[in-house]
């Protein structure tokens, strides 16, 4: 026990003294605070201060525009003028080189028979902004069915107050049948979230099992470390160091992340109640990143010891790899129908227990008999891995030159 305390210091010490943990550990937060302020800065910021030129053919529809334009919250991001549809016509081409030019973010051409024919034009350089382009062709398909109604007749504000968008009010229910407003999207941001940073570091922290013992195998330490430790020990010292450090980096992170939260609520009110920051989150995001990181690791760990050279390592952890992919990609879908018996199965699968199981935490909240189960589960399969890994270790480590086949990895789990 002794010498895997010892192996466990100087695996741990090693890592969180390279300059890859330290620019990790704080660019790491850093760069997580930029993707989650940049949608919410550029949703402020990109749309100021829009140019839009209107021509409208009809001739009854500019005092509408500027009333809906000018009554919507965020009218200071409209800078709004109305072209003469004669000018157009004959100087179309002087137009359509200021939207070059970028004087006109766009033009909206509203022709004389937009009221029988519901269609109008809509010039610029870029039709990427989706939303934008919604957001206008909404206000003016509304202003058309007010000008249609009161040619019908009909109060246009009253017909709008009787089919006005219900509001729902979304509630969540408790494993104790409580109930509590919550925002929709809410808990699946929050999944979102934590998935990946939960996919990001059990491959990184794998892979340095992976790369951790081809080098020591490369380099010769592997036969002095041999020298004053088992196989056993010297495996169970790398697994418990690197995980270590992967749960001492995550407690930098919560650290720097609590701290960056309470500032973006503040700073932006947007974020109030965006995402689900619970201290039982964080306690299960640290249960299955272990779980997970063991499981995969075994597995890194077996095709290091199987290799001399990187190139054969990367082919043999390229299948693990894939297996990483595919249950980080079949979590997004598990996010959408967390319930579905599909999930609940892999839930509490190994491999698939860790990104699965969370998932359904954070979304669909599942009984605490399933999560024990899915946990006791994975142990007892840590404990499979690390003892059939152990047998392919004790050989492989000492092994170098031809990879070993497929039938001589058998063999050694069978007689080692």
């Amino acid at each position: 026990m002794s010498n895997i305390m010892t192996l466990i210091y100087r695996e741990f010490f090693s890592k969180i003294k390279s300059k890859f943990f330290i620019i990790g550990t704080f660019l790491g937060p850093l760069f997580m605070l930029i993707i989650s302020v940049a949608p919410v800065y550029f949703m402020k910021t990109s749309q100021s201060d829009i140019a839009l030129g209107f021509v409208d053919n009809t001739g009854v529809l500019e005092s509408k525009i500027k009333d809906s334009l000018l009554d919507d919250k965020k009218s200071e991001k409209y800078k709004i003028s109305f072209i003469d549809p004669k000018d157009y016509i004959s100087n179309e081409e002087k137009y359509r080189k200021k939207i070059e030019t970028k004087e006109y973010f766009a033009i909206i051409n509203i022709p004389k028979n937009v009221f029988n024919s519901s269609k109008f034009e809509y010039l610029s350089a870029s039709l990427s902004n989706i939303e934008f382009i919604s957001t206008i062709s909404g206000k003016i398909s509304s202003i058309v069915s007010k000008v249609r109604l009161q040619d019908y007749g009909l109060d246009p504000d009253k017909v709008s107050e009787l089919t006005k968008k219900l509001n729902v009010i979304t509630l969540k229910i408790g494993k104790d049948g409580s109930k509590s407003t919550e925002k929709v999207g809410k808990d699946f941001i929050t999944a979102y979230f934590f998935v990946i940073i939960l996919y990001m570091t059990t491959v990184l922290y794998s892979n340095s099992i992976l790369t951790g013992v081809l080098e020591e195998k490369t380099s010769k330490v592997l036969e002095v470390l041999l020298s004053s430790c088992t196989s056993f020990q010297l495996m169970m010292g790398k697994l418990f160091g690197v995980g270590s450090v992967g749960l001492f980096q995550f407690t930098i992170w919560t650290i720097l992340g609590g701290g960056s939260f309470l500032y973006l609520k503040s700073a932006f009110p947007e974020f109030k109640g965006l995402i689900n920051l619970e201290i039982s989150i964080f306690l299960y995001f640290i249960l299955f990143f272990v779980t997970g990181f063991f499981q995969y690791a075994t597995l890194f760990l077996a095709a290091g010891s199987l290799c001399s050279n990187q190139e054969d390592a990367r082919q043999l952890a390229t299948p693990v790899t894939f297996l990483i992919v595919a249950v980080f990609i079949l979590s997004f879908n598990a996010m959408n129908n967390p319930g579905s018996d599909s999930v609940r199965i892999m839930s509490f699968i190994p491999f698939f227990t860790p990104m699965m199981m969370f998932v359904r935490i954070t979304v669909a909240s599942p009984e605490l008999w399933e999560i024990i189960l899915s946990l006791v589960i994975n142990i007892v399969a840590i404990f499979f891995f690390i003892y059939i890994t152990s047998k392919i270790y004790r050989v492989g480590i000492l092994m170098y030159g031809k990879r070993p086949t497929f039938k001589e990895v058998i063999n050694w789990m069978k007689y080692s």
